[in-house]
C-alpha cells in the first residue's frame, strides 16, 4: 500500500503528540534533579547553532520526522498495519524504545555530553551518563549481583535487596 497524505498527516500529527510526551518527561526529569527545567532544549539549541528556541524547535522536527517515518513502514510492512489503537500505541511505543537505543543514547553520548560538560560541569555530565550508562547496562548486561556482596531477600513487602558489609550474601533478610 502507498504511503497516502493521511498516512503522512498521522504520522506527523503522532510524531508531534510523542514529542510533547518527550518533553514533559525531559522537563519534569529536570526539575526532579534540581537543574534548569528547560537544560535539555538548552544543550540541543547549542547542538544545532541556537539557544533554548532553536532545541525546542530542533526536538519538534526530529519527532515530526520520526511520526512521519514511522507511517511509512507501518504502511509498507503488512505484518506491522494498525489495525486497532492498542497495536497503534504498541507498536508506537516500541518504535520509541528503538529511537531511544540506536539514535537518542548514541547522540547523547557522541554530541550532548561535550556541551553538558561545558554548560554544567563534569559533575552534572557524569551523573546524566552514568544514568544513562546504568540504563543500557541493566537491559543489555546482566550483573554479577554476588561479587557486589547483595542477594536478593523475601520479607513482608516482597523481595529487596540485602546487603552484606562481609560481601557474605548468605546475610540474614533485611525485613
Amino acid at each position: 500500500m502507498a504511503l497516502s497524505s493521511r498516512s503522512i498527516v498521522g504520522g506527523a500529527l503522532g510524531g508531534l503528540v510523542g514529542a510533547t510526551i518527550m518533553t514533559a518527561i525531559l522537563i519534569a526529569s529536570k526539575a526532579a534533579m534540581g537543574l534548569p527545567l528547560l537544560a535539555d532544549f538548552m544543550v540541543m539549541g547549542t547542538f544545532v547553532g541556537g539557544a533554548v528556541a532553536a532545541g525546542f524547535a530542533a526536538h519538534y522536527i526530529v519527532g515530526l520526522v520520526d511520526g512521519v517515518i514511522f507511517a511509512a513502514i507501518v504502511t509498507s510492512v503488512s505484518a506491522l498495519r494498525l489495525t486497532s489503537a492498542g497495536r497503534a500505541l504498541a507498536l508506537g511505543a516500541l518504535y520509541g524504545v528503538i529511537l531511544f537505543i540506536l539514535v537518542f543514547i548514541p547522540v547523547l553520548m557522541l554530541g550532548f555530553a561535550p556541551i553538558m560538560m561545558a554548560m554544567m560541569g563534569a559533575g552534572v555530565a557524569a551523573m546524566l551518563y552514568s544514568n544513562n550508562a546504568g540504563i543500557h547496562r541493566a537491559f543489555t548486561l546482566r550483573p554479577n549481583h554476588r561479587s557486589l556482596g547483595l542477594s536478593l531477600r523475601q520479607g513482608s513487602l516482597g523481595w529487596a535487596p540485602a546487603y552484606s558489609a562481609s560481601r557474605d550474601t548468605r546475610s540474614s533478610p533485611i525485613l
